[in-house]
C-alpha cells in the first residue's frame, strides 16, 4: 500500500491514548532511525505558530530544519514542513516506503498520529533540528518517545478533558511531565500551571526558564512591528516572543542579534491563524474556550 492507502485505514481522531505502545515501538526500532536534535512543543494553544516561528528562525541561521505539526486543514502534507516548504506527495511516498521497510508488519499497528510521527522522523532524518509539536497531552504523546534537546510549553488551559482530566492541574500535569533537561514555559499561565511547572522541574532536575521576553520593551516593539507589517493577529506576537526566547536559549543569541533576526524574518507561512481569506471571511483553527475568547476579543464590535 502507498501512504494514502495506509492513512485511509487509520482513524484520524483519538478515542483513547495508548500510553505505552508508541514507547514500545520506538524502543524496538530506535536503532534503525538516525539520531536527530529534537525540540518538542507542548501546550493547549499556540503550538503550531510557535513551532513554525522557531523553525523559520533556525532556518534563517543556515540550519536544515523540519517542523512537524498537527492537525492539517486541507491536506495531510501540511503536517510536514521542511526548510521552508510543505513536503510533496513524492517525498511522503519515499518516506513511507523507508518506514515500511524499517518496521514492516508493525506499520499496520500504528495509529494515524503514531504513523505520521514516525514518518516525520524519516522525512527529517538529515535535519540539524526537528521541531515536534505534541498532539494531545505530553507525557504519553507519540512525540515524547524521542530524545529531546529542549522542551517548550505554550499556554496551558482546558482541552481534551475526556482524555487528560477534568481539572486544570491534571491537564497541566500530563503535559508538564514531558519536560526534559532544558525547558521554557510561557509566563502567560494560570498560577496553578506555573507552580506545578516549577515543582516538576525541581523533581526532574530540569533547567526551566519562565519566559521573560514579554517584559522586554525593545523585543516587544520589534515583534509588534513584525505582526503589524504582515497583518497578523495580536496573539501571534506572544507566540513569536516565546519562539524568539527559545531560539535565543538554544543558540545563545544576544538581543542585538535577535532584533536583526526578526527584522529579516519572512511572513509566517502557516494556514488558519486568524487568516483573512476575503473581505470579511477569516479562518482560524482555534478549537477550545481559550482560543474562542482570544478570537472574541479580536472581532469585538466588528
Amino acid at each position: 500500500m502507498n501512504f494514502k492507502q495506509t492513512l485511509a485505514k487509520k482513524e484520524m481522531f483519538y478515542k483513547k491514548i495508548s500510553r505505552f505502545f508508541m514507547f514500545a515501538m520506538y524502543e524496538k526500532y530506535k536503532n534503525v532511525f538516525c539520531k536527530t536534535k529534537n525540540i518538542q512543543i507542548i501546550g493547549t494553544n499556540g503550538k503550531g505558530s510557535t513551532g513554525r516561528f522557531l523553525a523559520m528562525l533556525l532556518k534563517q541561521e543556515g540550519f536544515l530544519v523540519g517542523h512537524y505539526t498537527s492537525p492539517h486543514i486541507f491536506k495531510f502534507n501540511e503536517r510536514f514542513w521542511l526548510n521552508g516548504a510543505i513536503v510533496d506527495d513524492e517525498s511522503l511516498e519515499q518516506a513511507h516506503k523507508i518506514l515500511e521497510d524499517k518496521i514492516k508488519q508493525d506499520l499496520s499497528r500504528l495509529s494515524y498520529f503514531e504513523y505520521a510521527t514516525f514518518l516525520a522522523l524519516v522525512l527529517f532524518e538529515k535535519c540539524d533540528y526537528i521541531v515536534f509539536e505534541a498532539g494531545v497531552g505530553g507525557e504519553y504523546d507519540a512525540t515524547s518517545v524521542f530524545d529531546k534537546e529542549f522542551t517548550i510549553f505554550t499556554n496551558i488551559g482546558f482541552d481534551h478533558q475526556e482524555l487528560l482530566g477534568k481539572t486544570l492541574k491534571n491537564i497541566a500535569r500530563t503535559k508538564l511531565k514531558a519536560m526534559k533537561d532544558k525547558a521554557i514555559i510561557s509566563s502567560n499561565q494560570d498560577l496553578i500551571v506555573l507552580n506545578l511547572a516549577k515543582h516538576i522541574a525541581l523533581l526532574k532536575n530540569s533547567k526551566l526558564a519562565i519566559a521573560s521576553f514579554f517584559q522586554d520593551k525593545d523585543l516587544k516593539n520589534i515583534t509588534q512591528e513584525y505582526t503589524k507589517k504582515y497583518n497578523l493577529a495580536y496573539f501571534l506576537q506572544d507566540n513569536l516572543l516565546l519562539a524568539l526566547e527559545s531560539f535565543s536559549m538554544i543558540l545563545n543569541k544576544n538581543k542585538t542579534s535577535l532584533i536583526k533576526s526578526i527584522q529579516n524574518l519572512p511572513k509566517l507561512d502557516l494556514k488558519g491563524r486568524c487568516e483573512q481569506i476575503s473581505d470579511n471571511i477569516f479562518v482560524d483553527v482555534g478549537h477550545n474556550e481559550m482560543a474562542a475568547l482570544a478570537l472574541a476579543s479580536i472581532f469585538k464590535e466588528k
